[in-house]
């Protein structure tokens, strides 16, 4: 009776390790039709209240959906089904390591970008305030009140950090 009952276990471990892994596999499908398909590393991503997806990181084109390649450095936004939003582009002249929207709409980005036209036409020295409809940073980063120096994320209530390029860790 003990070699049936193991056969049985082993079995039964089988196919539920079987099934499991195929609902690992549907789950990780890109089914939907959403595929930005960013030709480098995601670091940030944020869904605004109004269904679009922000991302940052160290991509410098999309490819949405299979179609043709887009240039956006290092940061973007997405309508919900994945397509790029034509009309938000700041970009960042180096990478985008932390993105968090405002109560008011404006969008934060931290990164590694610096120096003239560093990100929506203004320069910016690795953080950055921006416009939601039209891509510009809006605020000097020196002028950024200490109160809203330290961004918690609306989503995850977590710290906004980035690093330097002098690989210090940054907190705001």
């Amino acid at each position: 009776m003990k070699i049936h009952s193991s056969i049985l276990f082993t079995a039964l471990c089988s196919i539920a390790l079987l099934t499991g892994a195929a609902a690992t596999a549907r789950g990780q499908s890109a089914l939907d039709g959403f595929d930005p398909n960013a030709n480098g590393a995601i670091h940030a991503v944020v869904v605004q209240p109004d269904g679009k997806i922000l991302i940052g990181g160290e991509f410098t084109t999309l490819s949405p959906n299979g179609g043709a390649a887009v240039t956006r450095n290092y940061i973007a936004r997405l309508n919900p089904d994945g397509t790029l939003d034509p009309a938000f582009d700041p970009n960042a002249n180096d990478v985008v390591y932390s993105i968090a929207v405002q109560a008011d709409g404006k969008i934060l980005a931290g990164g590694a970008f610096f120096g003239e036209n560093s990100i929506g036409g203004q320069t910016r020295n690795r953080i950055a305030r921006l416009d939601p409809t039209d891509r510009r940073a809006t605020t000097s980063p020196g002028s950024i009140p200490p109160q809203e120096r330290q961004i918690p994320s609306t989503r995850t209530r977590t710290m906004m950090s980035f690093q330097s390029r002098c690989r210090r860790t940054a907190r705001f």
